[in-house]
């Protein structure tokens, strides 16, 4: 008997039944309405996954969204006062080689000495060490760490450090460090960098001194300076004598323009566990792996500190990166309530802190995230550890068991389709639809690359809508051409093992490098093979019979009734056993071996009804709130990075199609099922994001292409260019809008991974305010503004491997850091090919005759190798036989102060022993070549300069920097390339 003939039988014996009882039908009729509406088949399941999906949608919305809270009455009065102070520190540009920057920490230290002075709780101390710190120390460039490790670098610091005491202070406690920085980059007003973090601690000190009682341990306020080139800041004070005394810190930081604050790295469970007391937590550790593993190349001052020895939380804005170290990070870009939710969240932990009698699990990394921005959640990574390594060896046993049991069951029944059968259509439509995603990505990424910088959600639904679409008609098809047991459970199952090995990977990386970030896949297995585990139990409390054969509704995989209830039935509803696959299992599945003519029973397995709708529950939502905040959090601190470098892009795209799939599986038990109009709307909404991305311009002036700036001045060869850094294509496109590239017409340079460089002469910049008009050599350059000159020494080597000497002197008008480089006939800084520098001594000599207050940062946490200071006449030198010294960036806070003075050392043969060629001590390889680059920063106000008559004019400080941000596109930005905006250079031998 063939198929078609079987039904029409069971049809003509429906038929005949037609008079039963009215009881009976009455049954039928409300067990039909329970299936079709709670069954597993499409109406229902289309519902609730439109529900869900828009419910979570929002959630996820709201964890990810950067929009910070409303502010409440109780709020405002100290938020007025933080507001008023960032609006005044950010009034103009206030890098550390300017004179706004000491205008702002005037500024501080008179808001310090105010609040010392107002009513403050019974018993406060307040101590203000306002003094120049000086330090001169050899690390590796903390920017580049491809750089050689012989950068020297001369500071001097005047950090504002406050200690706030009480009488209920605990000195045996050891402090709480919170710090900031004061000084912004030459090209931004530094309000989110670091202006925020510079108000937030101004009002916690006003707030903390308000108080009834004092805290419990002391507050140090570190207002640090110079921050942006070095962390020179947070260097100084760690050689500090109050630096030793420090507990635990939290350092805030900016590296976006607004939005919400971030916890994105804690050195430790033990104070990362502090945060809970934050009134809005936003945090996630997942960006503490990104800077572990170098997806994140920027450094803050958390750095020095943890690698100082303290333990500590780093809490920073940090989007939109594309205005970050920009003339729009200024007050209008930013909101009260972006400064509230740091001001807020920072009072929290600082008191939850000062109220710790100490802080344990020093030694244990923290796995932290906070849920829509009301609950932090934190766990030891100890913790997260252990329970994956239970997981991993538990679950499987589990569900292998369960399996198992299932498995026998449904042979000792002779069921013909067990649920052995289907595992491959999953791994072919996962293979192609994965496939499919890669390709529809990498086609957006060929069309616009560079659009990502200004939305990463179109190519994120395109790929995500891809795989859900090309899974929905694969698994569809085959479950309209060979229905199986229970698609769904073996979906369920193979995902299992999926997880399950990435979950392993996680534990391999948790136990070698620490991950904290990789908790997602814990959270995914779990979930997943628990819902496997209720779908193999589903199979195990049914019972498996022998029944007539009835065709269902349309769809429904559970679409008759269960037999009568009996004192044997289970405890959990039956799906009717006689539809053909089984409930959830899909339509009728007769043994082509065991077909007889006459034969219309059957043994098949039968699971429980209605188990889909809780699977369903227990996966989607858990695991697309974790995949899609997982990409979202990884996407907005990433997809801006694109405009830096081409690896950057091939970063983000990976990450967008790894995250399509990843949110796509999701879905996949249940995607056969949906009502077709569903993976209709999510294609079509695949292909308009694919439009969008393809014919959208890739920048906006809410997300600009960032470009970079310097001016060269070379007073040897009496040049002067403009040099401009950025995107290949996008720059020389930016530079058509600039009318100095009409008469000199950029030449340009590709360096490799998507970044060129391009050069065109540009006007003598007006820096010193004051100077004549005629002031210059007879290219126009101002030759004034820099002088080095070559002072006689004794004369101390007398073969060619003994030590050199030579000394000069750098005069820099108006000028408060230089940089030196040195080449000789086998050596050039920089260049990590050339060998290990020949420079091995260096000596400054100063000019302190009436200063004070001048200490050498000794008695801190570091110590100072290399480095002595004669305390007669205040000279410094330094030694570094080993790693020589390979440049020597300088530093000095007197305007005043004419010259640098330096005296290097240095062994030309050092590589050289056993060479008996030009042994001559005049041999041109024992020069030494030095080339003296001095920054200058101040560019916002104009200089007054004075022509032949007397008569004064009004000139631009950096003309070529003034044109650039008045003509170029407002889809365009600019920040600085160097530590200045004018670099003046100036070549001498020795």
């Amino acid at each position: 008997m063939d198929r078609q003939s079987l039904r029409t039988t069971l049809r003509a014996m429906d038929a005949s039944n037609e008079n039963g009882s009215s009881k009976s039908s009455k049954k039928t009729t409300i067990g039909s309405f329970v299936r079709s509406t709670f069954g597993f088949n499409s109406v229902p399941l289309t519902t609730l996954v439109t529900i869900t999906t828009v419910l979570l949608g929002l959630l996820v919305y709201v964890s990810t969204s950067v929009t910070p809270p409303d502010v409440t009455d109780a709020q405002k009065p100290l938020l007025n006062y933080a507001w008023s102070q960032l609006g005044e520190i950010s009034r103009y540009p206030h890098p550390y080689f300017s004179h706004d920057n000491d205008r702002v920490r005037q500024h501080i230290l008179k808001e310090v000495y105010t609040l010392a002075g107002s009513e403050h709780f019974q018993g406060a101390q307040i101590e203000v060490d306002d003094s120049q710190t000086d330090i001169f120390i050899q690390k590796e460039d903390v920017f580049n760490k491809n750089a050689p490790p012989g950068k020297l670098t001369y500071f001097e610091g005047n950090n504002v450090v406050v200690r706030l005491s009480s009488k209920n202070s605990d000195k045996s406690l050891g402090a709480i460090l919170l710090s900031a920085h004061f000084d912004s980059v030459p090209s931004s007003f530094g309000v989110t960098d670091d202006g925020a973090g510079i108000a937030t601690m101004l009002a916690v000190l006003k707030h903390t001194l308000a108080q009834e009682e004092g805290p419990k341990r002391d507050i140090i306020f570190n207002f640090n300076n110079n921050e942006e080139f070095g962390l020179l800041g947070a260097e100084a004070f760690m050689h500090h004598p109050w630096a030793q005394n420090v507990s635990a810190f939290i350092n805030l930081e900016g590296t976006g323009a607004g939005g919400k604050a971030i916890l994105f790295r804690a050195s430790d469970y033990g104070v990362a566990s502090h945060y809970s007391a934050a009134e809005m937590p936003f945090a996630s550790s997942v960006y503490q792996e990104g800077f572990s593993n170098g997806f994140i190349h920027s450094q803050t001052d958390y750095k020095v500190y943890t690698e100082g020895g303290l333990r500590g939380l780093d809490i920073a804005f940090y989007k939109p990166r594309a205005l970050y170290h920009t003339r729009r990070d200024n007050i209008a870009e930013t909101s009260k309530q972006a400064l509230n939710h740091m001001l807020v969240n920072t009072i929290g932990v600082t008191q939850s802190m000062t109220d710790a009698a100490s802080f344990d699990h020093a030694d244990q990394p923290a796995v932290f995230s906070d849920v829509g921005g009301y609950l932090f959640i934190i766990l030891p990574l100890q913790y997260v550890f252990v329970i994956s390594c239970l997981t991993l060896a538990v679950g499987p046993i589990f569900v292998g068991f369960l399996f198992l049991l299932v498995l026998r069951k449904q042979m000792n029944a002779g069921v013909s389709d067990t649920i052995l059968g289907g595992w491959l259509r999953s791994i072919v439509s996962v293979a192609l639809s994965a496939t499919a995603t890669y390709f529809v990505v990498e086609t957006l990424y060929i069309s616009n690359e560079l659009y990502v910088v200004r939305s990463f959600y179109t190519p994120l639904f395109a790929g995500l809508g891809t795989f859900i679409f090309v899974n929905y008609v694969l698994l569809g098809f085959f479950h309209f051409v060979r229905p199986v047991c229970d698609q769904k459970l073996i979906i369920l199952l193979e995902l299992s093992v999926v997880l399950w090995s990435l979950l392993l990977m996680s534990v391999i990386h948790e136990a070698t490098h620490k991950a904290t970030g990789e908790y997602h896949f814990l959270i995914l297995y779990i979930v997943v093979a628990t819902a496997s585990i209720l779908g193999l139990f589903g199979h195990l409390v049914t019972s498996t019979e022998t029944t007539s054969f009835v065709e269902g509704p349309e769809d429904s995989e559970d679409t008759v009734d269960a037999t009568e209830a009996s004192e044997t039935s289970p405890l959990l509803p039956e799906a009717n056993p006689a539809s053909a696959a089984a409930s959830t299992h899909g339509a009728i599945a007769i043994d082509p071996e065991n077909q007889q003519e006459d034969k219309t029973l059957e043994k098949i397995a039968v699971s429980m009804g209605y188990d889909w709708s809780i699977q369903f529950l227990l996966v989607v939502p858990i695991t697309f709130f974790v995949t899609f905040g997982l990409a979202a959090s990884l996407l907005d601190g990433l997809h801006q990075t694109p405009i830096e470098s081409e690896k950057s892009a091939d970063f983000v795209y990976t990450t967008i199609t790894a995250m399509s799939v990843l949110i796509g599986i999701t879905f996949l038990p249940f995607v056969h099922k949906l009502q077709v109009f569903v993976p209709i709307v999510v294609i079509g909404v695949a292909v308009t994001a694919s439009f969008v991305h393809v014919l959208s311009p890739p920048f906006s002036s809410d997300a600009p292409a960032k470009m970079r700036f310097v001016q060269n001045i070379n007073l040897d060869d009496g040049t002067s260019y403009a040099n401009v850094l950025g995107r290949q294509g996008v720059l020389q496109e930016v530079l058509e809008y600039i009318p100095s590239t009409e008469t000199y017409k950029p030449n340009c340079t590709y360096r490799g991974d998507g970044v060129e460089t391009c050069n065109y002469v540009a006007p003598r910049p007006w820096l010193i305010d004051g100077e004549k008009l005629s002031s210059g050599d007879s290219t126009g350059l101002p030759h004034n503004l820099l002088d080095v000159k070559v002072v006689p020494v004794n004369e101390t080597s007398s073969g060619p491997f003994d030590r050199f000497d030579g000394r000069f002197r750098i005069s820099a008008l108006n000028n408060r850091g230089c940089v030196l480089r040195f080449n000789t006939t086998r050596f050039r800084s920089g260049d990590v090919e050339t060998g290990v520098s020949p420079v091995k001594m260096v000596t400054l000599r100063h000019n302190r005759i009436g200063k004070t207050g001048v200490t050498t940062g000794s008695g801190g946490r570091f110590s100072m190798y290399g480095w002595t200071r004669d305390p007669k006449t205040g000279k410094d030198e330094f030694r570094s036989f080993m790693h020589g010294v390979d440049d020597v960036t300088l530093h000095k806070l007197d305007w005043e102060d004419p010259f640098y003075d330096i005296q290097l050392s240095w062994i030309p043969r050092w590589y050289e022993v056993g060479d008996p060629d030009d042994e001559s001590k005049d041999s041109l390889k024992n020069r030494l070549g030095v080339t003296v680059t001095c920054s200058w920063s101040e560019y916002l106000t104009p200089s007054s300069v004075e022509d032949e008559h007397g008569e004064r004019h009004v000139k631009d400080k950096i003309p070529a920097f003034t044109e650039l941000t008045s003509f170029s596109p407002a889809w365009s930005i600019w920040s600085n390339q160097g530590r200045g905006l004018v670099e003046v250079s100036k070549y001498v031998e020795l």
